[in-house]
């Protein structure tokens, strides 16, 4: 699990520098699909505080998988809001 977490902050990371600077492009859709499906898996209730992990937003059906990953991981993104 610690090294899913791990993984999970370096690609959130990348994920969130290539939003910044407007090159999802880049972004690897498939990795973040299975990141994502993992993390769903093994849960993370654990490592939601302020210094990992914030409260999981909503995400539409059909959202690319690099945004469904950060709203699950509590990021802020355009065109996700705040889950129910």
């Amino acid at each position: 699990m610690a090294a899913l977490v791990h993984l999970t902050e370096v690609l959130v990371h990348g994920v969130d520098l290539a939003i910044a600077v407007g090159r999802t492009d880049l972004v690897d859709q498939r990795l973040c699909e299975d990141v994502l499906a993992q993390m769903r898996r093994l849960g993370i209730e654990a490592f939601r505080r302020p210094d990992m992990f914030g409260p999981e937003r909503a995400a539409p059906e059909g959202t690319a998988a690099h945004l469904r990953l950060a709203a699950l991981l509590g990021r802020a993104v355009q065109g996700v809001g705040a889950a129910a």
